[in-house]
């Protein structure tokens, strides 16, 4: 059976220099390695920690807004210390590019680095 490898990308910070940092994180899985089990590993650890299964979004997470806001701290940050666990255990692999905002004139020289980067 041949491997298909899937690509994810994140990206974190504004390509306009409002934020201090922009990060590039490409993630790479192959799908013939299931990740079902390590899914449910996570639910069901929510679930025993009597924590809500909503996406995850680290920003809303960290800082209690969106669908954290009505959540104690150390609800949210057992909500992290549980998708913790389960990235650390994914059979995936990732690569993370961190460009400093204000060494780039505009969103399009970021552009530029960021291909050649990913080249």
């Amino acid at each position: 059976m041949a491997s298909e490898l899937s690509l994810f990308v994140d990206e974190s910070g504004d390509r306009n220099a409002n934020s201090r940092y922009y990060l590039l994180t490409l993630v790479f899985h192959d799908q013939a390695e299931d990740i079902k089990q390590y899914i449910s590993q996570y639910e069901s650890q929510l679930l025993q920690s009597d924590l809500p299964n909503i996406p995850f979004h680290s920003e809303p997470l960290l800082n209690g807004h969106g669908e954290y806001r009505y959540l104690e701290l150390k609800q949210r940050k057992k909500i992290l210390s549980c998708f913790a666990t389960l990235v650390r255990h994914l059979p995936v692999s990732y690569v993370t590019f961190g460009y400093r905002s204000k060494e780039f004139v505009d969103a399009k020289q970021l552009a530029v680095r960021m291909e050649r980067d990913i080249a």
